[in-house]
């Protein structure tokens, strides 16, 4: 199977995990959630864009999609789960929408090809590992000048030095510059 629609209100979580042979996907409108692992291994997927009115992506719903290049975020989004993206490695840039406040454990875990993350205001809650072996988060863009920024958005980033910015350390109230 190369080419799939799923049909609206479809039961689908984990219902393509491990389908090395799809290429394309078309998602309903009505949508609102991609479920846990309903895509997880599909490794030949390259693209694919999810449709507004989508607010959350499930755990491991992309886990290691490893040839998955790009993906088209809905300005509805609020919530990215454990390991959603873990793995795919061939995710060069991805635009995370206005709107969106959570990233979870491991979100983008391992994609090491990601050049450049901006990071919305609307942002609340990126856990501590959430962007672990993306060695290319020296790119970050925020998108406001003042923006706490927690330390553990620093793993794998080997010249911290290079971000400009003051952030109030949210804990202790101390300013710092990176």
């Amino acid at each position: 199977m190369e080419e799939i629609e799923i049909p609206p209100d479809a039961a689908v979580a984990g219902a393509f995990s491990g389908c090395t042979s799809l290429k394309s996907i078309r998602l309903p409108a009505r949508m609102e959630m991609i479920d846990s692992c309903m895509f997880a291994r599909c490794t030949l997927l390259e693209e694919i864009e999810i449709p507004e009115g989508v607010t959350g992506i499930g755990i491991e719903a992309f886990e290691n999609c490893t040839n998955l290049k790009r993906i088209i975020l809905p300005s509805t989004l609020q919530t990215i789960a454990p390991r959603a993206f873990m793995g795919c490695k061939s995710l060069k840039k991805i635009k995370l929408p206005d709107g969106l406040r959570e990233i979870d454990d491991g979100a983008f875990s391992g994609c090491s090809s990601l050049e450049k993350t901006e990071l919305p205001d609307s942002l609340t809650d990126v856990v501590w590992n959430a962007f672990e072996g993306v060695p290319s988060m020296m790119g970050v863009k925020f998108e406001r000048q003042r923006q706490s920024v927690p330390d553990y958005l620093m793993i794998d980033i080997e010249e911290e030095e290079e971000f400009e910015l003051e952030a109030e350390d949210e804990e202790d109230g101390d300013e710092y510059d990176e």
